[in-house]
């Protein structure tokens, strides 16, 4: 294996330059595998704003359900306090802080570490590593492996960051349609690629008597209601903007 150094540099170079998330999920399963040579991995990460851990990457012979790999609130806590790598085997008394399913879960995919990646304080995912042999990891590998996380979880946060103010430049506060701008510049877009897209417009009648009649407020409320009436019909290749 090549040196801490520029194991860690190589991976740098590819995370540091991409704010899309898809390319770091990718990149972090690329390197891990290269570090641990393991049977299994799946990686799982808190992409929004709660508490649901959802399974972003799978590698190898690990299989799993939803929520029979998301940690219990307590060893969340435990974790969250203690250091990042946390070994599992049939008699760690971690397993008291879980679940009997996630127990079950643990046991039955041969999972023999859990990896927290955090940002400050806060667990943003987690590595289920199911090993590719009985030996057990080097100080060398930890030691990288921390590093990896480490930096992982600072470009995820940075590229969320980028991901939640570009979505905010694009988007209508009132309706969540998207907005004028962005009309723009995706049929400027078509239009130079030569696909061809077919454009409904759509206006409300009457629209500024009604603002007239019954205040900003009410008008407000119409615009929402039409937009919520068209955000429903959308199909998955659909796209609406507030024009």
């Amino acid at each position: 294996m090549k040196s801490y150094e520029t194991f860690v540099d190589d991976f740098l170079s590819i995370v540091i330059n991409t704010f899309d998330p898809e390319k770091i999920y990718d990149a972090m399963m690329d390197f891990f595998k290269r570090l641990l040579a393991p049977a299994g991995l799946l990686l799982t990460l808190n992409t929004q704003a709660g508490r649901a851990y959802h399974t972003v990457r799978a590698f190898g012979c690990i299989t799993y359900e939803k929520n029979s790999c998301t940690p219990s609130e307590d060893i969340k806590r435990y974790l969250s306090s203690s250091g990042m790598f946390l070994p599992i085997s049939e008699t760690s008394a971690e397993l008291s802080l879980l679940t009997p399913k996630q127990r079950q879960w643990l046991i039955d995919q041969h999972v023999s570490a859990i990896v927290t990646l955090k940002y400050q304080r806060a667990i943003i995912g987690f590595l289920f590593i199911v090993p590719g042999n009985p030996l057990p990891f080097s100080k060398e590998q930890l030691f990288i492996l921390q590093k990896l996380c480490y930096y992982s979880a600072f470009v995820l946060r940075n590229a969320n960051l980028y991901q939640n103010a570009y979505r905010a430049s694009i988007m209508d506060d009132l309706t969540s349609l998207y907005n004028r701008k962005y009309a723009l510049e995706y049929i400027t877009d078509c239009c130079n690629r030569r696909q061809p897209i077919t454009l409904i417009l759509m206006n409300i009648d009457d629209f500024r008597l009604y603002n007239e009649l019954y205040g900003a407020i009410e008008a407000d409320n119409l615009i929402r209601l039409c937009a919520h009436a068209i955000l429903q019909e959308l199909t998955p290749i659909d796209i609406g903007f507030r024009y």
